[in-house]
């Protein structure tokens, strides 16, 4: 259901005039990934993306990293790391602050779009992903076309999607019922490459989210793709399946930051 699609002149210029006045755009990168951060400028300009913005990412093995996020809002202050950090030993987890990293980065990305340059949608990139070079019309089509309108975030490319069909590129996210809450429901819906979220619903979704990603008896979902599908039975939650080729995004084989991170060997 993906495929090539020859789009008219018409057509491009439409969706290109649509985005620029829809999305703000919204790259994360830990601020000490230049060569990362380099790429994905390259990729942002094929895909005819002109204006985004880099924010910086969180590296939790740094001392100040917890405060600046708890000063944001974003970490609630009674949260305790080495209290979820030692469940997740517990539960066969291994290292957990480049997941937390990975999440509060996650976080300080959705609002920023709420804070400054505020737009009817804010869409959030990962710097190991590059969007197809017909990126803008595709998702022109998607958002005029195919999707409903209580949208809240869309997925633009999920892994081992569980939930309803909804239209030709669209499912309708659901938690999976085959998987224990206690674990977050850990095993389907993975992936928070590019996720598409509606402004104005940034704080609603975020106050649900925060209920179980810093529950430290719950550190599973720490892991923020994981914890979204778990609370999509509470938020209008959408997405592309990955299957769909070629689809809205491709990865860059840069190897994943957060798990770098975890194993402490990013630099």
């Amino acid at each position: 259901l993906g495929g090539s699609v020859e789009w008219t002149t018409q057509e491009w210029e439409e969706a290109l005039d649509w985005f620029e006045q829809f999305a703000s755009v919204y790259v994360l990168s830990l601020p000490s990934d230049k060569l990362r951060r380099t790429k994905s400028s390259e990729c942002m300009g094929k895909a005819n993306i002109k204006e985004f913005e880099f924010v910086d990412g969180f590296d939790m093995r740094q001392p100040a990293a917890l405060g600046v996020a708890e000063m944001e809002g974003l970490v609630p202050k009674s949260y305790d790391k080495q209290k979820a950090q030692g469940e997740a030993y517990r539960q066969g987890m291994g290292a957990i602050m480049g997941t937390l990293g990975c999440l509060v980065g996650h976080l300080r990305a959705q609002r920023r779009g709420v804070i400054h340059n505020r737009r009817k949608a804010t869409l959030v990139f990962e710097d190991d992903i590059c969007p197809n070079e017909d990126f803008i019309p595709r998702l022109w089509r998607l958002v005029t076309g195919e999707l409903p309108c209580d949208w809240q975030a869309v997925s633009l490319q999920s892994k081992c999607p569980v939930g309803s069909c909804v239209s030709p590129h669209l499912t309708r996210v659901q938690p999976d019922p085959n998987d224990l809450a206690s674990t977050c429901r850990h095993g389907v819906n993975f992936a928070m490459y590019g996720v598409l979220y509606r402004t104005d619903a940034v704080e609603s979704l975020q106050n649900e989210l925060k209920q179980i990603v810093f529950d430290e008896t719950l550190p599973h979902c720490l892991d923020v793709d994981v914890a979204m599908a778990a609370i999509s039975d509470k938020i209008n939650y959408y997405a592309v399946p990955a299957s769909q080729q070629p689809g809205f995004l491709r990865e860059i084989p840069e190897g994943s930051a957060r798990v770098a991170v975890n194993s402490g060997s990013h630099q």
